[in-house]
């Protein structure tokens, strides 16, 4: 079922996975049903680049992202996706996990984790 799911998501482009994630915050707001897509993308890739740097101080350390960043296989990223989704399903309960962590694929895990490790050197 997760597998599935994040085959699913991972066919999505950045704006519907933006879009999914808005969604998720939003789906209790009392005016959901009126919203327009570009709002509901708008929050999502808002909502996501303000905890960015949160989620990736999670998932850049773990040994289960390091192994996939020095050896990056297409056909691992469904497990790695998996890996990442359980290393972070406690922090944000309000969105899906999976979809975080398909986005953070989909924007450069690997030069997110970069960026992250420059940021440590430089303190």
């Amino acid at each position: 079922m997760k597998e599935k799911k994040i085959e699913q998501l991972l066919e999505l482009e950045l704006l519907e996975l933006y879009k999914e994630l808005g969604e998720e915050l939003l789906k209790n707001d009392r005016n959901f049903n009126e919203l327009e897509d570009p709002e509901k993308e708008k929050a999502g890739k808002r909502w996501f680049n303000f905890n960015k740097y949160e989620l990736l101080e999670k998932i850049c350390g773990s040994e289960i992202v390091a192994k996939y960043l020095n050896n990056p296989k297409k056909e691992d990223l469904v497990y790695i996706i998996s890996g990442m989704a359980d290393l972070i399903s406690g922090i944000f309960i309000s969105v899906s996990p999976i979809t975080l962590s398909v986005l953070m694929c989909k924007t450069g895990l690997k030069k997110n984790c970069n960026e992250i490790e420059n940021m440590r050197d430089e303190l």
